[in-house]
Formats: structure tokens, C-alpha cells, sequence
């Protein structure tokens, strides 16, 4: 026990201890989703899609600190024309960044979920997610719905959401707003039951 929890109560601390182990085990939006938003790249080489998440994580962290304020002064050839159409983004957008790269959680329903950024632009709170696939995917707008119940049950209401979709050519990307989630509020909590079903009950089958 730390220092800084001497003085809690030892139930309080105990409770919170037992949440955050607990919180290790939820699954991520993605991964609910996941048997869905795959669809189509069955027939692309497992090796193809690794490369392409890869590059997809890089560009993300790269975007991260570009929003934090950070140069960079080398990026990967392979990521560049990505961070070129992200600039391209910033640079046509005035907004005040609230988050970047932050995880939520949902306790009562448990599970979790990362999201791009959060910006304040025109007097609205806009959620973005960045993608560098060059397909658009019906998936996008049910993962950042489940990113959307993350944020406000965290306090903060959330206007609309949006994928930031950068190019390969370095161009300007293309943006993919959202504004009625409802029907992707339901598809996501049918997915999550899915979820529920086969693959929490089967692990915890596996225990017994």
C-alpha cells in the first residue's frame, strides 16, 4: 500500500484495487466488433493486414504528438503521406484539443475502449477516430457510438462524431461525420451481447 493511500479506508482501498485488476480483463470496442469489421479482407494476406496495422499504430502516435504540440523531425517514408493529409486536416481546422489518445471505461456493462481525440470545434465537442484504411467501413460509426457512451459517462457530452480518413497520397483526407447514433447504439449492444454469449461465457467455461 502507498503512502498516498494511508489514509483511505482499507475497504475503499481494496474496492479500487479489485476495479482496476478487474479492468485489465474487459474487452476493447475493437475486439467486440471485431468478426464484423474484418469483413471483406478475408482473402488479404494475414501478413498484408500485420504490415498495415503496424504502419496504422505508428501514424496514430505520430498524429498524437503532433496534436500535443510536438516536432517531429523524421518520420518513416511509409508513414509520411498519412501525416502529410493529417496536416493538411489541422490545417484547414481551428479547434482546441481535450483529449488524445485516452481510455474509458464502462463498469456496469464492462468493457473499454481508447479513443483518438476529443476536440471543442465550432462550439461543439466532436469525437474523431483517424483511419489510414483506403476502404471505408460500415463498422466506423458503431465503434465510435461505443466511444461515445464511454466519454459521456464519464461527464462529458459528446455533439457528434467523426473518422478523420487520411490518404496514402498525402491529400486531403476524407471526413466521415456522424450525427444520429441511435441505430449504431443498437448494433453495438447486439454485438456486445454476441460478445457476452459466446466468448465470455466460453472463458469462463474454461476456468471450471
Amino acid at each position: 500500500m502507498t503512502n498516498a493511500t494511508l489514509n483511505q479506508p482499507l475497504c475503499e482501498v481494496s474496492m479500487k484495487e479489485h476495479l482496476q485488476a478487474a479492468r485489465l480483463n474487459y474487452p476493447r470496442v475493437s475486439e467486440i466488433i471485431h468478426p464484423y469489421s474484418r469483413m471483406g479482407f478475408e482473402n488479404i494476406d494475414m501478413e498484408v493486414l500485420a504490415n498495415a496495422c503496424e504502419r496504422g499504430t505508428k501514424v496514430h502516435a505520430i498524429c498524437k504528438a503532433l496534436m500535443d504540440g510536438y516536432f517531429i523531425p523524421s518520420i518513416d517514408e511509409e508513414c509520411k503521406p498519412y501525416i502529410d493529409s493529417f496536416n493538411l486536416w489541422m490545417g484547414e481546422n481551428k479547434f482546441t484539443a481535450m483529449e488524445s489518445e485516452k481510455r474509458y471505461y464502462d463498469d456496469e456493462n464492462k468493457f473499454t475502449g481508447q479513443i483518438d481525440m476529443i476536440v471543442k470545434q465550432d462550439g461543439k465537442t466532436i469525437l474523431y477516430d483517424i483511419k489510414t484504411s483506403a476502404t471505408k467501413s460500415k463498422a466506423w460509426p458503431v465503434q465510435l457510438t461505443a466511444y461515445a457512451h464511454l466519454i459521456m459517462l464519464g461527464g462529458t457530452k459528446i455533439d457528434s462524431v467523426a473518422v478523420i480518413q487520411l490518404k496514402k497520397t498525402g491529400k486531403k483526407p476524407t471526413i466521415h461525420q456522424y450525427e444520429d447514433l441511435t441505430e449504431y447504439g443498437r448494433l453495438f449492444t447486439g454485438l456486445l451481447l454476441n460478445y457476452n454469449y459466446f466468448l465470455r461465457k466460453k472463458e469462463k467455461t474454461n476456468d471450471n
